[in-house]
């Protein structure tokens, strides 16, 4: 029986980010990885919360509630802030075993058992950090996991917007918006591809960007990442293929007579050494 894979789990209907994520895990750094016996523990950390939870109340005060025992228990779940570019803390394997993560990882976490327990939890994609947003009857309350799962308002929002990107304009309620599953996929891969590349491990860039392809295969940039990872790695042929590609799909990019002068470079090299 064929193992099912990352890009099996982007064909469903109704993509599932946790699931989706630990396959790209086992795809990219963890072979050996046990993606079931991560679910049952992410399914035991669902039935403690809901016996730490009253049914009674409302799914905003059951939302802190499930915060406050995720994020603030002895043991509980909490940002790295001493090694935040640590590339275990993108994998919820890690996450869920060292319990130290990145703002997007410990919300993935979150809303995969918040919806588990029918708390309608979604992400929120601001810019240079990743939070938690939960709707009831049109009421909106924002959540924190990376610094405890505490609440934080819209202006709360903004200062972190501008502490983690510099940014000093007027803040973008749009910035509020639930985060599409895809996006989620795709800023987790991200994180984990400038980790890599600042790293110059070029083998696990490769394996990332071929997964940010598949996440969102509109983008041309993924390609042009891909051959440039190539390229430092010396595989010249594979780098000339996907610069040309990447060339071909956006002729007129900003930085396309850079790359057409890298290519004529590369395929220099690679005809000397052949």
């Amino acid at each position: 029986m064929q193992e099912w894979t990352f890009a099996d789990e982007l064909r469903l209907s109704r993509l599932n980010v946790v699931r989706a994520a630990l396959h790209f895990a086992q795809e990219i750094a963890y072979s050996d990885l046990d993606i079931p016996r991560v679910l049952q523990q992410i399914n035991n950390l669902t039935i403690a919360a809901g016996d730490h939870i009253a049914a009674e109340i409302s799914r905003l005060r059951q939302s802190v509630l499930l915060a406050e025992f995720l994020f603030k228990a002895d043991g509980g779940l909490r940002g790295n802030a001493g090694d935040y570019n640590d590339p275990r803390n993108s994998y919820l394997n890690e996450v869920l075993t060292r319990r130290l993560g990145i703002p997007i990882s410990l919300s993935v976490i979150y809303i995969e058992i918040a919806q588990r327990l029918h708390i309608p939890a979604y992400g929120i994609s601001l810019p240079g950090h990743f939070i938690v947003g939960v709707e009831e009857r049109g009421q909106h309350w924002y959540l924190d996991p990376f610094h405890g799962g505490g609440r934080v308002s819209v202006t709360d929002c903004a200062r972190l917007v501008q502490a983690n990107t510099g940014y000093k304009g007027s803040f973008d309620m749009q910035w509020l918006q639930p985060a599409l599953e895809a996006d989620i996929l795709a800023r987790m891969l991200t994180n984990l591809r400038v980790i890599y590349v600042q790293r110059s491990l070029w083998d696990l860039a490769v394996a990332v960007i071929e997964r940010l392809c598949m996440v969102q295969p509109q983008i041309p940039e993924h390609v042009r990442d891909l051959g440039l990872v190539h390229y430092r790695k010396r595989s010249l042929r594979l780098a000339a293929t996907y610069l040309d590609a990447y060339l071909r799909a956006v002729p007129d990019a900003s930085d396309a007579e850079a790359i057409r002068k890298g290519m004529r470079d590369i395929l220099d090299e690679w005809t000397r050494l052949n």
